[in-house]
């Protein structure tokens, strides 16, 4: 079930449209403006050119990784490079976890703020989660289990209305990154906590919302997932906390 637009006489699905497309240009849109409001709020001087070429590593990355775990999920294996094209599958917790690896490795070897930019990068990953997740609606994957609750959807493909769970975490998207980015600008928390919040809510998301997702046939270490994000939201709020507390101290 993709819905098949037709733009200037040419066929496009609304997955690789919503979410290769709009899901990464409005989102980049809104980190270029907060990345200018932010960095002139805390006087960090941007070098564009090295920026840009930063931010193509960093998608490249993220689809990568998002890609490579579909394949590992849902193959068993890694899958070759020709399947790493526009319009295919993608697991999109494993492009934040790629996204956040190559900021961390551009930023350490640049000597570069990490932290800083963990935040900014934040920001994207939040509005690309809310914008992706309506793509993902409208084509009817990573659909929740039947429900009985009012705001039940039923898909072409089914006659079971099911949760609509693409819109949970389209909900979620926004509004944290609504919240961090208000947040941000107040400036009363430490470089990283953002981030790691971010990362904490969202693993802790996945977690609770597992009982209710539709798992497809076939799927690879299922098993794993309930245990993964539990430490991946325990680990990130740990270390947001510790953040916080430790600018307490230093300002005390």
């Amino acid at each position: 079930m993709q819905p098949v637009l037709e733009i200037l006489g040419h066929e496009v699905r609304s997955y690789v449209l919503i979410n290769h497309i709009l899901g990464l240009v409005i989102p980049g849109i809104l980190y270029l403006i907060f990345l200018r409001k932010y960095s002139m709020k805390r006087g960090v001087e941007i070098n564009w050119p090295q920026f840009l070429i930063g931010l193509v590593v960093i998608i490249i990355t993220g689809r990568y990784f998002a890609r490579g775990i579909f394949e590992l999920m849902y193959t068993g294996n890694l899958g070759s490079l020709s399947g790493y094209r526009l319009g295919e599958g993608s697991i999109m917790f494993g492009g934040f976890v790629g996204v956040a690896v190559a900021v961390g490795l551009i930023t350490y070897l640049r000597k570069s703020n990490t932290l800083f930019w963990l935040d900014v990068t934040s920001i994207w990953l939040a509005f690309a989660l809310g914008i992706r997740k309506i793509g993902c609606f409208l084509t009817g994957c990573c659909r929740g289990t039947e429900t009985v609750l009012p705001w039940g959807v039923v898909f072409p493909d089914s006659a079971i209305p099911v949760h609509p769970l693409q819109l949970y975490e389209s909900i979620f998207g926004f509004a944290i990154g609504v919240f961090l980015w208000r947040q941000f600008m107040r400036g009363d928390k430490p470089d990283g906590a953002g981030f790691f919040l971010f990362f904490s809510l969202f693993s802790l998301l996945r977690l609770v919302t597992l009982p209710i997702r539709e798992i497809p046939p076939g799927a690879h270490y299922v098993a794993l997932g309930p245990i993964a994000f539990l430490v991946l939201a325990v680990a990130a709020g740990a270390v947001c906390l510790w953040l916080i507390k430790r600018e307490e101290e230093q300002g005390a």
